[in-house]
């Protein structure tokens, strides 16, 4: 968890990552004024790689810090 937050902090505006109540991995991030928090659910694959959960986004549609964490994040470990 420590070595996601790690990559988290890489990320523009990335603040760090937890697990939720729930089980899923919460990548935390504020707006480019940094006056807003964020927050996107991510869940692993059938393939084992890391994805973020679709929350009135569609994807393709917008690209933020939360695809680049889950970029770079899948370049880095391998999720089982």
């Amino acid at each position: 968890m420590n070595e996601l937050s790690k990559v988290a902090q890489t990320v523009s505006h990335g603040k760090y990552v937890k697990v939720d109540k729930y089980g899923f991995l919460v990548f935390h991030y504020t707006s480019n004024s940094g006056k807003t928090k964020y927050s996107t659910q991510c869940e692993i694959d059938g393939n084992g790689q890391l994805s973020r959960m679709s929350y009135r986004y569609y994807p393709g549609q917008w690209r933020d810090s939360a695809d680049t964490f889950v970029e770079k994040a899948n370049q880095i470990f391998i999720f089982r």
